[in-house]
């Protein structure tokens, strides 16, 4: 069914970073053809050159080769890829998009990171330079990495219309909720031998479940028995040049507190790898801040169906409007000018591809 929603109007926009996730080849790949925007990959390697990173991998990266990938086997399953590096390139496409659309569109009323674009909501409200938040989500995910092997975690997206029938299987697969997507969608913590067997348990009642690409866990309580791991992750966010955000900055993991202050900002970044991910009440409290439309920058395609779910499930955010962009060319795109926000319009009736 197709849903009606407002046409945009840029006070009523939510800037939204997904998650870390897989990438497409030739991603960002319109970021060089800028003139705004080519001189940001050489900031970008000369940034991550400083933590031991190739030149020219994060090009290389983004043009396809090394990205995260998982594979199953046998109810095994094993994962490839340069996670640190990926989510550097995530993180400097979701700041160009944004700062893309600040320069053609004006000033979003929020912005808002999810789990790893936390970096890029950062990077996007001005509370950090492109340089910083680079190394940021490196470290961040190598810290990740090193203490989810150590402890043998991963995650997995669950699916299912009853979440409470699955709570008995929390316990029984050694699992931990660690992002609350929708009603009915959550990521879940969960010691990699226990994958296939949780996936067999949430499809006999009726649900389904899908792997996540990233070699990690993130937002588990256990983590903090790896806290050597974080070693340099926490020295860093001690360290960092933070400022007030330009641009409202709410926080994933405390809905409805804005991040204003640095010790706020710094807070949140030392909490945010062992606290659960409330991206359902974070974005359900945005109508009450007027925004009605909901803009997520640099995620996959499949970025696209637990945002537009969350809508369908959350009443405060039915009528909202959604798009997942992922190039420069993709935001020139949008309206260069919309009606300001209270003039009177007719509403756009959005079809699948949003």
């Amino acid at each position: 069914m197709n849903l009606v929603s407002p046409v945009y109007q840029v006070q009523a926009t939510a800037l939204l970073f997904p998650p870390g996730g897989y990438h497409w080849p030739g991603m960002g790949s319109d970021l060089d053809a800028s003139a705004d925007a080519s001189g940001l990959f050489s900031r970008a390697e000369a940034a991550l050159e400083e933590l031991g990173v190739e030149a020219g991998a994060l090009r290389r990266l983004m043009a396809g080769e090394g990205q995260v990938q998982r594979l199953g086997e046998d109810g095994r399953w094993r994962w490839s890829g340069d996670f640190p590096l990926t989510e550097a390139a995530q993180t400097l496409l979701g700041g160009a998009l944004a700062e893309a659309f600040v320069r053609s569109h004006g000033e979003p009323r929020a912005v808002v990171g999810e789990s790893m674009g936390e970096a890029a909501a950062y990077l996007a409200s001005g509370a950090l330079e492109l340089e910083s938040a680079l190394q940021l989500v490196y470290r961040w995910a190598q810290a990740l990495q090193l203490a989810s092997d150590a402890l043998g975690l991963r995650m997995a997206v669950v699916e299912h219309p009853e979440l409470a029938r699955l709570e008995l299987l929390l316990e029984e697969h050694r699992a931990r909720v660690v992002i609350l997507e929708s009603p009915t969608l959550q990521v879940w913590s969960v010691p990699v031998a226990e994958l296939a067997p949780l996936d067999h348990s949430v499809t006999e009642l009726g649900g389904r479940t899908l792997v996540s690409n990233n070699p990690c866990a993130a937002h588990d309580l256990r983590l903090r028995g790896e806290l050597g791991a974080f070693e340099r992750y926490f020295g860093l966010v001690e360290e960092l040049p933070l400022r007030p955000p330009r641009f409202p900055l709410w926080s994933a993991i405390r809905p409805g507190l804005p991040l204003r202050s640095v010790d706020e900002l710094r807070a949140n970044l030392r909490e945010m790898s062992f606290a659960p991910v409330r991206w359902a009440q974070a974005l359900g409290g945005l109508p009450a801040q007027r925004v009605k439309n909901l803009l997520q920058l640099g995620a996959a395609p499949s970025g696209r169906y637990p945002l537009r779910k969350l809508c369908r499930e959350e009443p405060r955010l039915r009528g909202c409007r959604t798009d997942t962009l992922g190039t420069l060319a993709a935001v020139a795109a949008l309206p260069r000018r919309w009606r300001p926000a209270g003039e009177p319009g007719p509403e756009r009736e959005e079809g699948p591809g949003g």
